[in-house]
């Protein structure tokens, strides 16, 4: 916010949930969620696992679903996005920990966010600044604002990204994969076509065709079921349907970020998660995000 990490942005809280010490243990699994105001976690320090969850409608002409600030750890993985209104996932190493911030981001799959902030230069998918070093691999990107973001004060060194799937039905958002703002490069084993409409990943059920520019252009006045995982009663199906340029495209061979955790643990504690080769947040042979 614009009086730091730890203060709500124009002075009144806005955030659905929020932490401030380098020893909170959060771990969200399995929920959904629709409809913050602005962030919906902020993490200001600790260690979180954030994993098979599904977000809708998230932030409303601004806001990011989970905005890392300095001295948090851990992993988001197997969730699904649609609708953030600027970043989906946003590690920074902003405030004073001396524990910098390390966010695994893989196996999620992402649609429609970064339109409902104004201006070229901010909305995206994932987002790392400001000394934040991590990874994101195995993500299927529609439709974003722009593509992954890594911005020149990062801790580009420590970060690496990868295995991504791009798809894009307009030219507006091809031009900015990666973002022009950015130090983003794009990756070798990155799908990403020439030309709009290239490399449909091919959703058991959704069109990703069906909104027009103007749509996603309105900021506020968006179609209401363009950020919902429903149209017309019935729900989208984000899994992978047989010939699928996103099934067995991505990588095992990574590590996740190692977490200690000292509170959570039994049922309270963050259940086994592995990444997939299989691109998004619904891996074929299951393991995967458990929402319709």
């Amino acid at each position: 916010g614009e009086g730091g990490p730890g203060t709500p942005r124009a002075g009144s809280i806005r955030y659905g949930l929020w932490t401030l010490s380098d020893q909170t243990e959060v771990v969200i699994e399995d929920s959904w969620f629709y409809g913050s105001k602005d962030d919906l976690y902020r993490p200001v320090g600790g260690k979180l696992h954030i994993v098979r969850n599904t977000f809708e409608l998230m932030g409303e002409d601004g806001g990011d679903i989970i905005n890392v600030k300095g001295g948090t750890v851990g992993n988001i993985a197997y969730n699904v996005v649609i609708g953030a209104a600027t970043n989906a996932f946003k590690p920074s190493d902003d405030g004073e920990s001396t524990i910098q911030s390390n966010i695994g981001i893989f196996n999620n799959t992402v649609i429609n966010s970064g339109h409902r902030r104004a201006g070229l230069n901010r909305g995206s998918n994932i987002n790392f600044e400001n000394g934040a070093r991590g990874f994101a691999y195995n993500n299927i990107l529609v439709n974003n604002k722009n593509g992954i973001r890594v911005l020149d004060d990062a801790d580009i060194a420590n970060i690496s990204y990868d295995y991504t799937l791009y798809y894009a039905d307009n030219q507006q958002f091809l031009d900015q994969i990666p973002p022009e703002d950015s130090a983003s490069e794009i990756q070798p084993n990155d799908i990403l076509g020439e030309t709009p409409g290239d490399n449909d990943p091919m959703f058991v059920n959704y069109d990703v065709t069906q909104f027009t520019l103007e749509e996603y252009l309105a900021g506020e006045n968006q179609p209401v079921h363009m950020n919902r995982m429903t149209n017309n009663g019935t729900t989208y199906d984000l899994r992978l349907a047989a010939g699928s340029p996103a099934i067995g495209a991505g990588t095992t061979d990574f590590i996740l970020v190692p977490v200690e955790w000292n509170f959570l643990s039994g049922d309270r504690g963050p259940s086994a998660v592995v990444p997939s080769a299989d691109l998004g947040a619904y891996p074929t042979a299951g393991g995967g995000n458990r929402h319709n």
